[in-house]
């Protein structure tokens, strides 16, 4: 899916979180706000009278205000995003959807699951301020080379996708599979993959002696190791592709 940032697919965004379901946590939280100035207001006015009571009212709402994190309109804040990170979040939303027309995506919002999967995407955006990096385990759990620690897991990824399996395919996905099968040489004859090889040639070493001057003598673990892939489209003529690896180090034992 193409990657440019389309204004009326933004906006269709700020109209679909525009409506009463989208901005029920906004009037929630100005429900809690007034909560904590009324109780204030009478626990001041009990104790000190007059003056207590407008002493309370300020702090009641104070306290408010902190307990409900900021319940300012997700639309202001998407607004004061700049373009680049718009382009993000529609990107974000766009993959999420399946598709870079309006029309899918409102189809999409009039689904109450649907419609809250967008709108967790924009508040763990606006709580990050960064696009969430791909997790790479998802695409190996569909390649044999992952599992889900149980089937209650496994469902979950399921009934988002709307996918039945049988019982058989079930089994595939939560028992432990043998890993590291599905490329028939190494190093791969793929011009991607052998990208990879080439950077162990090249980066191997020196990474290999940072490693240990950083950490002393041991490993990186790839079984405690996550790999993250995020598209950085700082330079929009030249996106770069960015990798995240970390693995816990293991310290070789001493004796």
């Amino acid at each position: 899916m193409s990657s440019f940032f389309n204004s009326n697919y933004f906006q269709a965004i700020l109209n679909l979180i525009g409506n009463r379901n989208s901005t029920i946590s906004t009037l929630w939280g100005m429900f809690w706000q007034a909560f904590y100035a009324l109780a204030g207001c009478v626990v001041g006015a009990v104790i000190f009278g007059n003056i207590g009571a407008l002493i309370g009212t300020v702090i009641g709402a104070w306290l408010g205000f902190r307990a409900v994190n900021p319940y300012h309109s997700l639309i202001s804040q998407l607004n004061q995003l700049n373009d680049h990170q718009k382009q993000n979040l529609t990107d974000e939303v766009r993959r999420t959807v399946g598709s870079s027309t309006v029309d899918n995506l409102l189809r999409y919002g009039m689904n109450s699951n649907g419609r809250q999967l967008i709108f967790d995407i924009i508040q763990r955006y606006l709580n990050n301020q960064q696009p969430q990096q791909r997790n790479t385990n998802p695409a190996a759990l569909f390649y044999g080379q992952a599992s889900f620690p149980d089937e209650k897991e496994c469902q979950k990824l399921l009934d988002i996708l709307h996918v039945n399996l049988s019982s058989a395919q079930m089994y595939e996905l939560t028992h432990p599979p043998f890993k590291g099968s599905i490329l028939p040489s190494l190093p791969s004859t793929d011009p991607l993959l052998y990208r990879f090889h080439e950077i162990l040639l090249q980066y191997g070493v020196p990474m290999k002696e940072v490693i240990h001057e950083k950490f002393g003598d041991g490993i990186m673990s790839a079984v405690d190791f996550t790999v993250k892939v995020d598209k950085d489209e700082t330079i929009k003529e030249a996106p770069r592709v960015n990798i995240n690896m970390s693995g816990k180090f293991l310290p070789y034992k001493r004796w």
